[in-house]
Formats: C-alpha cells, sequence, structure tokens
C-alpha cells in the first residue's frame, strides 16, 4: 500500500513538472522530417475547417464552394497541399503528355528537372519513369 501511495505521488510531481514548463516549439530547420509533415498537415487540416466555417457567411448553401489547394512558405521552401480525391484519369492523362513530351519532342533529362525544380507542380521524374 505503501509503494502504491509512493507511485502516486511520483506521477503528480511529474505532471506539476510538466505543466509548469513551456513547451517551446523548434523551428522548421531544427525539427524532424515527421515533425515538419505532422505541422503541414495539421495547418493544412485547421485551414480547411476555417474556410469551411467562413463559407457559410459568405456564400449561399447552394453554391458549391471547394477548396482545392493551398500554397504557403516556410523559410523559403514552398509547401502546396491538395485537398480532395485525386482525378486519377487526368492524373495519368498528364504523366503521359509528360512522358509524350521527353521522348519525342527530346527534352532531356536534365533540362526536365531543371524545369520540374522551378515549377512544383510539375511531376517528378519517377512518377513520369513508371509510366
Amino acid at each position: 500500500m505503501l509503494q502504491l501511495n509512493y507511485i502516486k505521488f511520483q506521477l503528480k510531481c511529474i505532471d506539476r513538472n510538466r505543466k509548469g514548463r513551456l513547451h517551446k516549439l523548434k523551428s522548421n530547420e531544427e525539427s524532424s522530417k515527421t515533425t515538419q509533415i505532422k505541422r503541414i498537415k495539421g495547418l493544412a487540416k485547421k485551414e480547411q475547417i476555417h474556410f469551411e466555417d467562413s463559407i457559410k457567411d459568405f456564400y449561399n448553401p447552394k453554391d458549391c464552394v471547394v477548396l482545392k489547394a493551398l500554397n504557403f512558405t516556410i523559410e523559403n521552401k514552398e509547401y502546396h497541399v491538395s485537398f480532395g480525391k485525386d482525378d486519377d484519369v487526368k492524373k495519368k492523362q498528364k504523366l503521359h503528355s509528360m512522358t509524350y513530351v521527353q521522348d519525342v519532342e527530346n527534352i532531356l533529362r536534365d533540362a526536365y528537372r531543371h524545369l520540374a525544380a522551378i515549377e512544383s507542380t510539375l511531376p517528378r521524374e519517377y512518377a513520369i519513369s513508371q509510366t
């Protein structure tokens, strides 16, 4: 019985110490990749909820207002979050078009890499090579 009370006392002390310390967020550079992804997804989810709550004030309920994408930058690094389901037919058609341009029009692999680095919405090289 004494040991059980001692354990409860230790847990109370741990909880008190945790609540007393303020948790400071690490910068994006110092965070791990998984933490960065969790933050991005969390921000996107909150923005989606805020958007859905806000459209009620600006649009008629009969209007079909859809949030498709969210673009933002953190420390000169661009992020693009898409909402909703991807249209597989359009995605496949876009990949085939990019493959055609590379094969028939003779765009070199390095040139495409440079274009993809500039324009983040272009499909990545690995996605094209799978078609």
